[in-house]
């Protein structure tokens, strides 16, 4: 068949009913197979792939001897006691061989069988000697009919044994009926196996057990195979023996070479039946047949047939199948290349079989078969058995109850977690007293319904309150069963409280995001048209004198007009993609300056606890203490007499800190500085927690319901997590946790600004808007300057190419950065540096959220103005530009070092 590589070999070896592992000469388990896993309990590989192979026997010592043996002698067969996942044992009969590399010890290879279904017929066996009298024939032929192994009873008569009886299960064997070999003497028999006469003299006349195996030829039959007999003397003259066919739990005999010798050693000792065949096609393509290219030997035994008969035969023509049994299924694998696995009863050997099907290469496919007879036999007990059915329930991960008579009859482990009381507290308990009040009608009914057959929606959610108080979202499922020979509900719980919280997230975030969509184009359109009110007012004024009536008029206009800037740039922080302008604070002094201000003419007082260490954030100042005074004013609006908010913070590690933290559950791990703010308001109904971040809820009477959905925006971008605890009466508690960082100032030098120079040169503003290019012009001649206009990108650089070659450039440029339908500030600084690239350019724009304004040097710029300005902020970023101010943090500057607090 050619060299074969390992992952064909563990293909073959995954689909073996007989449990494989690896071990290596470190005593470690390197690969194990899928029966392997179903053996000892568990459901990856993962779990247990370089774990000691000792971790998983009774009998550690032992095991470490039988490794060693190994590898002195090469090879080790016998029986252990094997260690599951959950702790329980079985016996097991191991066969494990030492595999060579060029001659050199590579690894072990063990095969595994599980003895636990023999070991119970042999339990029964020895009940039956013990406790079943031989009088009794109706007893006797009832437990023997039950045996699943070929049993058979001879009586002694004079010098030889004639047989009396045999069960169902020898009958069908040996294929012929029981009243063709009764009566038959031992000598007719067994007259040339002289080692099963032996046996049976020995068990007479010692009036005791005796066992023996060995490759045994029934002159009945025909047939030989390699048994495990039994003989068992039963006063006062019988012999009963039982057989059991051992040919597919034969060791492996050879060892594996990494060569086709190797591969060809594993092939033909495994004990499954393994053929490789060829898909024969018409000339249309449609596959008509298949014939066989290769078998095993265990594939010669099981079908009883040698390979020189199978060779390049037809499956039409093979003598067991008069037609090519699963063309259609085999020829879909051999031109997929998908696998499939199925199984079948094959009558010629009166056998159960399990089938899995591969494709080496495009045409061909290879089978795999397996007797599963006895599987078959054991799966029928399995599923008569409740035991059996409740070790599996015990290790399902979702609670599982059983309710009858309204009361709890059954709880696995998970159920007890989930519900959170000791098992001898739940059992006996009315399961309607973990639900909440409000859903107690409605399941109640819907269960009584179930019971009485009714058709009823079997999946649906509740909450659970658990002894601690706590509540629990669960998805639960229900379904009618029949428990102790009653109807009953057999109900499986699901904990979903982690999931629920995240999709509340997640919706909080969608309405968000929604809005911020919203909210960008309109403070976009508003701060243009404020822009303009706000720039001719401050013209204006500059006509006035400060004490006439028309300058108070104007002022409280301008302020007016202000107070609308704000509302767009609070519109602005929903914006979705707009970017923090961040920089290294102490929080500590934002804390401080909010303290001291947020409460100026208020009737309450703020009280602060902050430590001297507490670590810094890297944050958006403004926005910060946008969020921050949001959660005071919405104190202080909470004590309508006034009272005392308490503003405290804390250094956080969410790692040594987890219960601290165990509300965010949707922090990262890491640093935090928790800020807490307390007030001793009249707090806020239960009803409403999950609502106040929602934008525009509100339960004030005044208010635009934006201020606390503001702040749980500006913390979510700046990636932490706001909480809120309120008992109503007592008050509210805020809790922001924002990444941090240890960092302390090494050193501060205050700048001077430079003074503004007054307005000199030559300035091109581009803005699409005719009114705010008529206020500049008003603002910029009055600041002393020369003044061209243009209303989008195209004319601006015209413009200023036709400035340049005439020898009179521009000084500077003021751009708009969005022109609907015509070229914005962020394509015309990119050609304009093309033609000059000295041009100095300020960017503007509405939308001061917009990245570029963020990051404006990024893209050419020398400056930036958000819209809407007065003629003062105009005036300090024109003389800024011009005389080539580098960019300042306000009046100071800051450099750090990192030090460990």
């Amino acid at each position: 068949m050619g060299e074969k590589t390992l992952e064909g070999k563990e293909i073959i070896l995954s689909a073996c009913i007989n449990g494989v592992a690896f071990v290596d000469l470190k005593g470690n388990l390197t690969y194990v197979n899928d029966s392997f896993l179903k053996m000892w309990g568990y459901d990856d590989g993962s779990e247990v792939l370089g774990e000691k192979a000792i971790k998983f026997w009774h009998e550690e010592k032992k095991a470490s001897e039988i490794i060693k043996t190994v590898k002195e002698k090469g090879e080790w067969s016998g029986e252990l006691t094997a260690v599951k996942y959950n702790a329980s044992t079985f016996p097991v009969k191991l066969t494990a061989n030492m595999i060579t590399n060029k001659l050199m010890p590579a690894y072990i290879m063990a095969s595994f069988v599980d003895m636990t279904e023999h070991k119970r017929v042999e339990e029964e066996l020895a009940k039956y000697r013990t406790q079943i009298p031989i009088e009794n024939e109706e007893n006797l032929r009832k437990w023997n009919n039950g045996i699943p192994i070929p049993t058979y009873r001879w009586q002694k008569k004079e010098d030889d044994f004639i047989l009396i009886d045999y069960n169902n299960a020898a009958e069908s064997f040996l294929g012929k009926k029981i009243d063709y070999f009764l009566g038959k003497t031992l000598v007719e028999m067994y007259g040339d196996m002289p080692e099963v006469m032996n046996n049976f003299w020995q068990c007479f006349e010692g009036k005791t057990s005796v066992k023996g195996e060995g490759f045994f030829t029934l002159k009945s039959t025909g047939k030989t195979k390699y048994f495990s007999i039994t003989y068992t003397f039963v006063p006062p003259d019988f012999v009963i023996i039982h057989t059991e066919d051992l040919s597919r739990r034969k060791k492996i005999e050879e060892k594996l070479f990494k060569s086709e010798e190797k591969y060809r050693s594993l092939y033909n000792s495994m004990s499954e039946g393994v053929a490789l065949h060829e898909i024969i096609y018409d000339k249309s393509g449609v596959a008509k047949d298949y014939k066989i290219l290769d078998v095993n030997s265990s594939y010669e035994r099981i079908f009883n047939i040698k390979k020189e008969q199978l060779l390049n035969k037809r499956a039409s023509q093979i003598k067991w199948t008069s037609t090519s049994s699963y063309l259609e299924l085999f020829s879909n694998v051999a031109d997929s290349g998908e696998s499939t696995f199925f199984e079948t009863y094959f009558p010629p050997l009166d056998k159960h079989l399990s089938i899995s099907v591969f494709s080496p290469q495009k045409g061909q496919f290879a089978t795999v078969f397996t007797d599963i007879t006895q599987r078959k036999q054991m799966e029928k007990t399995l599923r008569e058995s409740e035991e059996k059915y409740s070790a599996l329930i015990e290790q399902a991960r979702d609670g599982v109850v059983i309710v009858q008579d309204e009361v709890y009859q059954f709880a696995n482990k998970a159920a007890v977690k989930i519900i959170g009381c000791a098992m001898s507290k739940l059992l006996g308990k009315s399961y309607l007293d973990i639900l909440v009040p409000e859903s107690r009608d409605l399941i109640s009914q819907r269960h009584n319904l179930c019971l009485a057959g009714k058709k009823v929606p079997i999946c649906y959610e509740t909450k659970i309150k658990c002894k601690d108080g706590t509540i629990k979202d669960t998805d639960v499922s229900i379904s009618l069963i029949q428990y102790s020979g009653r109807p009953a509900i057999m109900a499986i719980i699901r904990d979903n409280t982690k999931r629920k919280k995240i999709e509340s997230e997640l919706q909080k975030a969608q309405k968000l995001e929604s809005i911020g969509t919203m909210a960008g184009g309109i403070a976009h359109d508003f701060n243009n048209l404020l822009t303009g009110i706000i720039g001719n007012l401050s013209l204006a004024k500059l006509y006035t004198k400060s004490g006439d009536q028309i300058f108070s008029i104007l002022n409280e206009i301008e302020k007016a007009s202000c107070q609308a800037k704000k509302l767009t740039q609070e519109f602005l922080v929903f914006s979705k993609g707009g970017e923090l302008i961040k920089k290294d604070v102490a929080v500590s002094r934002i804390l401080n300056d909010m303290a001291e201000l947020s409460l100026s003419g208020s009737k309450s007082i703020c009280k602060l606890s902050l430590p001297d260490d507490l670590w810094w954030a890297e944050i958006d100042e403004g926005q910060m203490i946008q969020a921050v005074n949001n959660l005071i004013s919405n104190a202080e609006q909470s004590m309508a007499g006034g009272g005392i908010i308490t503003i405290s913070a804390e250094n956080l590690n969410k790692t040594e800190d987890t219960m601290l933290l165990k509300d965010a559950l949707l922090l990262k791990g890491g640093k935090f500085v928790k800020i807490t703010i307390k007030d001793e308001g009249v707090g806020i109904p239960e009803g409403y927690l999950n609502k106040i971040f929602d934008p525009y809820f509100t339960t004030k009477q005044k208010g635009s319901g934006l201020g606390l959905a503001i702040t749980y925006n500006i913390i979510k971008k700046h990636g932490g997590y706001i909480t809120v605890e309120s008992t109503l009466g007592v008050g509210t508690i805020f809790s922001i946790y924002l990444p941090a960082f240890e960092k302390q100032v090494v050193t501060v030098k205050n700048i001077e600004e430079e003074k503004s120079a007054f307005g000199k040169g030559k300035i091109l503003f581009m803005d699409d808007q005719k009114i705010i290019r008529d206020m500049i012009k008003h603002m910029l001649i009055h600041l002393g300057y020369e003044v061209e206009f243009a209303k989008d990108g195209a004319e601006a650089l015209e413009l200023y190419e036709k400035a340049k070659e005439s020898g009179q450039s521009f000084d500077g440029a003021i751009l708009d950065l969005t022109v609907p339908g015509g070229m914005g500030g962020k394509e015309t600084i990119k050609k304009l540096l093309e033609i000059d690239p000295k041009a100095k350019a300020i960017v503007s724009s509405g939308y001061f959220n917009d990245p570029i304004m963020s990051n404006y040097k990024q893209h050419g710029f020398k400056g930036v103005v958000a819209k809407p300005y007065q003629i003062n902020e105009l005036d300090e970023t024109l003389c800024n530009m011009l005389i080539e101010v580098k960019e300042r943090d306000e009046d100071f500057s800051h450099s750090f070092e990192m030090t460990s607090l």
